[in-house]
């Protein structure tokens, strides 16, 4: 080993780092930090701590929406000083499992039988958002339902989407997610919706919504029966977190 190569080996162990609690091991020695750029910044990152403490606290982060904002608190409900609101999230995470159950057990089926595919409708220009946890953890060859995704700011994308699709739409479980339930969502839902609603059949077992609770989205998919309807809160600006429940 060379001077340089003994130089840099010495750079690497100081700047390694492992959480055994997480099992996350982070290494920094190759993003061109000048030794002693930890302890420069140290007064920073204390103070952004604190500024993180007075958030989880429940103080009113956006002040034009005059409310708070934690995705942590989808993660760890305890987290959330305010009690009403915890009880909705802890409750969302059971249904969320439960459903996700039932889906994969095949109590819940399409039109044709089993839901083979699923389909995220409404996420405007925010796809790579949702879309790049599944592909981390997801396997086309293995996964039992197969995700799909509308980015519909991208028309040509939804029609591949479409196209691309490994079963017919009649075992697709289509999910709409969005706060408002307008504009983008609903070009996207009448985008995937089959020939066959508009013959009487009834799409409306393979529909999933996902906004807030008194949304037009909300009120749409009450009226025509979905199969579920699940809450998202503006408090922990959780439209496409994978947190919870998208």
């Amino acid at each position: 080993m060379n001077y340089s190569s003994q130089v840099h080996w010495a750079r690497v162990k100081r700047s390694h780092y492992y959480y055994p609690s997480i099992d996350l091991a982070l290494n920094l020695s190759n993003m061109g930090m000048a030794d002693g750029f930890a302890e420069e910044m140290e007064a920073r990152v204390q103070d952004a701590f604190g500024e993180r403490e007075i958030l989880g606290g429940g103080t009113t982060a956006n002040s034009d929406g005059n409310r708070m904002a934690g995705h942590y608190w989808l993660r760890n409900p305890d987290l959330l000083p305010k009690g009403a609101i915890r009880g909705e999230i802890e409750a969302a995470i059971d249904q969320v499992r439960s459903f996700a159950g039932d889906g994969h057990s095949g109590r819940i089926q399409g039109q044709a039988g089993i839901i083979r595919d699923s389909l995220l409708i409404g996420i405007a220009g925010a796809a790579c958002e949702l879309q790049f946890p599944v592909h981390s953890i997801g396997n086309p060859c293995t996964d039992e339902i197969k995700p799909f995704f509308f980015d519909n700011a991208d028309p040509y994308g939804m029609y591949r989407a479409l196209q691309t699709t490994g079963h017919e739409l009649n075992q697709t479980l289509c999910i709409v997610g969005f706060k408002s339930g307008a504009t983008e969502t609903r070009n996207g839902m009448l985008n995937a919706q089959p020939p066959e609603y508009d013959a009487g059949l009834n799409f409306g077992i393979q529909l999933e919504a996902i906004t807030h609770q008194d949304s037009e989205l909300a009120y749409f998919a009450t009226e025509e029966s979905w199969i579920e309807w699940l809450q998202m809160w503006d408090l922990a600006k959780g439209r496409t977190s994978e947190s919870l429940v998208v």
